[in-house]
């Protein structure tokens, strides 16, 4: 049988062939509510048809502002299902990037999840001369003169136009074609106005056989659970994986409560970003050493032994006999069991995308038997580039790119790719869709990496996130932000250093490990500013940054530092949606505590 070409055909024939009882799920009112294959067709059915009867044809966009839940990709499918465009919004977005995007963008129609999401649009439906029409998924309150409905009354309005038309779904599909726009999703904006990048069907269905189907082999029998947003197309695009194999796909109700969820779930599948790693080692390491005593000294010694164990297989080496032995009969009944039980103990793997993992972390998890198998992707390229999977893994890399996937360097280091899955180009932007790509067709990453002698690529920075200090040298900061976020003492970090004399760190600390040191150290500081003001709290994170830093070349070396008192968050604009660091707003908020560093004589050894 022919492989699919459109997100259509392979929605269909996976819900022809497997033909699940559970392929969607979500909680309401605290209780696991599914969705079989037949449920969801025929809601894909009928909301496709009440798009059409609405007006909404092919080419039209449709933005859905919306936290992930199974009506987002009911509305993805109905979408892309009649020839139109969804144009993805993360609910935490600001009005203003809100109203960029579809007065951009030209929707007709947003869908929106509930009164919240609703208000941020109601007030610019006099700017928008482009939308039509407002729906929202939760019931809320609007004025009768509103352009608003409910999802339940488009679906009933669309069984009625099925009940004419009944075959108006498979016909509206069947015109499709691969290169047919699919969708417009606006990039985060890191380095300046987001712009719409416009990506066909071809674009995701090649990318999905390869990544998924190839690389990753996923099955019916898997099961995942879906917390990031599905505005991320890593989610989005491992959401069509997932219904493409005839998986089960959980959603989180909130990020808050994604512990306990994979606990009652117990996935065997699942993507995530490196934060998510990270914020769980952080937890995982503060129970640990707050246990105290013997149990404490127990964890230590199953980081170490399960570290060891890692690195050594990972090499294809033997570990030391006395750490195997001492992490089979110790480290993994008394610890790591408890680790993968958190998880629902029955993961395969994780998939890792986003933004760079420390190898510190990969290894933490893979000693305590959870795998994570990092990729490298933008959403220009569908997403996935390259990826490591069970026959072809090397953590320190992002794995070896996709056989549908031609990778080069230019000369400066910077990652070049062509195939199937690379955009279109930029909505209105011809200028910067022809600055995209070279004049032999490849995409211009914008990353700087290597391609070792066995094929696995590696990413060493941002081409545009590279500082280059007073001296002269240019330095990637986040290797360095990873490994100073190895730490459980350091939840956050931002290298310092573009145009300076020296690198420095801005540092959130991780609170709740910090108290028990602090404790230990007979040091009782309530008030926030006065404890990360305090010289002896400065003085534990400068030894903890000289202790992870000091093996590097010495203009990459730290050498001052400045604790902040509140984490970086997407609310305040420090960061993107996407959890990158926006560096211009940083260094624009903090200035004067960035300048407090560098306002000293010079440091020795600056570099």
């Amino acid at each position: 049988m022919p492989l699919p070409e459109t997100i259509p055909q392979l929605f269909r024939e996976a819900a022809r062939q497997f033909d699940r009882p559970i392929v969607l799920s979500s909680k309401r009112d605290g209780v696991w509510v599914p969705i079989s294959h037949k449920q969801l067709v025929e809601r894909v059915r009928q909301l496709t048809a009440g798009f059409f009867d609405l007006g909404i044809r092919k080419g039209d966009r449709i933005a859905v502002l919306s936290e992930s839940r199974p009506e987002w990709t009911i509305t993805d499918l109905a979408t892309v299902g009649l020839g139109g465009a969804l144009v993805p919004i993360y609910p935490t977005l600001t009005p203003d990037h809100v109203e960029h995007i579809l007065t951009d963008s030209g929707a007709r129609l947003c869908v929106v999840s509930d009164g919240i999401q609703l208000a941020k649009v109601l007030h610019l439906v006099p700017k928008l001369e482009a939308l039509e029409f407002l729906v929202v998924l939760d019931p809320a309150d609007w004025s009768d003169d509103a352009p608003v409905m409910s999802m339940h009354e488009l679906e009933a309005r669309g069984a009625r136009r099925l009940d004419a038309e009944p075959d108006l779904p498979e016909r509206l599909a069947d015109e499709l074609r691969p290169d047919d726009l699919a969708t417009l999703i606006y990039t985060s904006g890191t380095t300046g106005k987001q712009k719409g990048v416009m990506l066909t069907h071809r674009n995701f269905v090649s990318n999905i056989h390869a990544t998924f189907e190839t690389a990753l082999k996923l099955d019916p029998s898997d099961i995942a659970l879906s917390y990031l947003p599905l505005s991320h197309i890593l989610e989005r695009t491992a959401v069509y994986a997932y219904l493409n194999v005839g998986a089960s796909l959980y959603f989180a109700s909130s990020f808050e409560k994604v512990a306990a969820e994979f606990r009652e779930v117990r996935p065997t599948v699942g993507t995530s970003v490196p934060r998510f790693f990270e914020k769980m080692y952080e937890t995982i390491c503060g129970l640990g050493k707050s246990a105290g005593g013997v149990k404490s000294l127990i964890f230590e010694r199953a980081l170490k032994a399960g570290d060891h164990v890692a690195r050594a297989t990972h090499s294809g080496q033997s570990p030391h006999p006395m750490v195997q032995l001492e992490y089979n009969c110790v480290s993994n009944r008394l610890v790591f069991d408890k680790w993968r039980d958190a998880l629902g103990g029955r993961l395969r793997f994780f998939l890792s995308g986003g933004a760079p993992l420390s190898s510190d972390i990969a290894y933490a998890f893979l000693g305590a038997g959870i795998t994570i198998y990092e990729g490298y992707g933008l959403t220009e390229t569908s997403p996935v580039i390259a990826i490591n999977n069970a026959a072809a893994w090397r953590i320190g890399t992002v794995g070896k790119p996709l056989s549908n996937v031609s990778v080069k360097l230019a000369e400066d280091g910077e990652i070049l790719v062509s195939g199937p899955s690379i955009m279109q180009g930029y909505y209105n932007l011809p200028h910067a869709t022809a600055e995209a790509f070279t004049e032999d067709g490849y995409f211009r990453t914008g990353d700087i990496g290597m391609l070792d002698a066995q094929g696995y690529l590696k990413i060493t920075d941002r081409k545009k996130d590279l500082l280059k200090t007073s001296g002269g040298k240019y330095v990637a900061p986040q290797p360095i932000e990873n490994a100073l976020k190895f730490s459980n003492l350091i939840s956050q970090a931002v290298v310092i250093g573009d145009r300076r004399k020296y690198c420095s760190a801005l540092i959130v600390p991780n609170r709740e490990a910090l108290g028990p040191v602090l404790l230990s150290k007979g040091i009782k500081l309530d008030d926030r500013e006065t404890l990360l003001s305090d010289p002896r709290v400065l003085e534990i994170y400068e030894q903890v940054v000289r202790d992870l830093t000091g093996h590097l070349p010495r203009y990459e070396q730290i050498k001052k530092i400045a604790l902040l008192p509140n984490e970086l968050t997407i609310e305040s604009g420090e960061l993107t949606p996407t959890l990158k660091v926006k560096r211009k707003v940083v260094a624009e908020r903090y200035g004067d505590v960035i300048e407090s560093m560098y306002s000293d004589a010079d440091v020795a050894g600056a570099g």
